[in-house]
């Protein structure tokens, strides 16, 4: 890649994505959820509507969507608080209403949400005429190099007959704890760039809330976006940001 190749893609990126053959797409929590937990319906809606049209370009759409645990949290609430007895509804009222904080909280909001997410993707796939798919990885199948071809196989497969795969961690049984030094990925971002890497796609997009990428967590002052991050950059002459200059915030709450 040369260096008015780099300055171009940072001035536009789009113009990238044009040449692209293969995209995967990573939707977060805040994008497919609401302020509740619950599916946004209007951007999950605006974000399908957009994989179609890659694909009627002649695109391959890879999605990797966050909001399993989100989503089923709000469905053990609900669950949870019919199973109640009247004199305990009465105090939840009273005293407002606690999730439990039990470590394997989060695999069952996981395992709930996950049938949700899919169901909502599913239904409005089918309004457009498009299949999807589901694939849930953890970090030991991309430490064996015959589960990561397999996985290739898959999604290739998948692919070429015009489905459109949907990754999510498999947080029923990784427990979504974050992160721990023997791990090989800890959120859905870096599950995208793994899943990117080895499914050989041409460009990675991070679907977010927040306005790009910062040097430092956008909530501490003096924090400042980043127009372009390339590690390839010192090949061509292109100062290279050095690891030590960005700094890594605390992990969602919200689950993936």
């Amino acid at each position: 890649m040369s260096s008015s190749h780099v300055s171009s893609e940072a001035s536009n990126p789009r113009l990238a994505i044009r040449s692209c053959k293969r995209v995967l797409i990573k939707a977060g929590t805040s994008v497919v959820t609401s302020p509740h937990g619950g599916p946004s319906l209007v951007r999950l809606s605006s974000l399908v509507e957009q994989i179609a049209d890659l694909k009627a370009e002649g695109k391959e759409v890879i999605l990797v969507s966050s909001g399993a645990v989100g989503m089923g949290r709000q469905m053990l609430k609900a669950q949870s608080a019919q199973l109640q007895s009247i004199s305990s509804l009465t105090t939840q009222v009273r005293d407002g209403y606690s999730h439990p904080s039990k470590k394997n909280y989060s695999s069952s909001c996981a395992a709930a949400g996950q049938f949700r997410m899919m169901s909502v993707y599913s239904t409005l796939f089918d309004a457009l005429n498009l299949q999807a798919s589901q694939v849930l990885l953890t970090q030991q199948d991309f430490m064996d190099e015959r589960r990561v071809q397999n996985l290739r196989d898959c999604i290739d497969e998948l692919l070429s007959l015009n489905v459109v795969p949907i990754i999510n961690e498999n947080d029923a049984v990784t427990s979504n704890l974050g992160w721990t030094d023997d791990q090989v990925f800890s959120d859905n971002d870096s599950l995208a760039a793994l899943c990117a890497r080895s499914l050989g796609c041409d460009a990675c997009l991070l679907l977010t809330d927040v306005d790009g990428v910062y040097d430092k967590p956008p909530s501490v002052p003096g924090a400042r976006v980043l127009p372009f991050f390339d590690v390839r950059a010192k090949e061509d002459g292109i100062k290279k940001s050095r690891s030590t200059e960005i700094l890594f915030g605390a992990k969602s709450t919200l689950g993936r």
